[in-house]
């Protein structure tokens, strides 16, 4: 079978990548589950928040992800976690945001974008 390929840059190299391998990886990224304290890596896509502890996730450098790389950072535990940018960097023109718990089926999350030199919120 063909595949139909895209260019895609980064790091400062170009690859050649079919659309089906980009799809699948769109479709369904990838998902880092966490329990405590976590730094966001810039290639996580999904951060899973469980258990009873409250806790803070931080993203990472903005300058170490791609421009519009969006993060969902998903709350499924009793705590409250605190989504932090790192120390000089804000999200929605502040330091963090808070996500408090919620309930099984009505979990909250928030979604961050990286919109130039801040984060969003979207």
């Amino acid at each position: 079978t063909s595949s139909d390929y895209v260019a895609v840059y980064r790091g400062g190299e170009l690859f050649r990548v079919s659309t089906d391998a980009l799809a699948t990886y769109v479709l369904t990224g990838s998902t880092t589950e966490v329990s405590n304290t976590y730094t966001i890596l810039s290639t996580d896509d999904t951060v899973k928040c469980t258990g009873s502890l409250s806790f803070t996730v931080t993203l990472p450098l903005i300058a170490d992800v791609i421009e519009g790389k969006i993060f969902d950072i998903k709350h499924m535990g009793t705590g409250v976690i605190t989504v932090a940018a790192q120390t000089g960097e804000f999200v929605d023109d502040v330091a963090a945001t808070l996500i408090n718990a919620g309930i099984a089926g009505a979990y909250p999350n928030r979604r961050v974008k990286k919109s130039g030199t801040e984060w969003i919120i979207i």
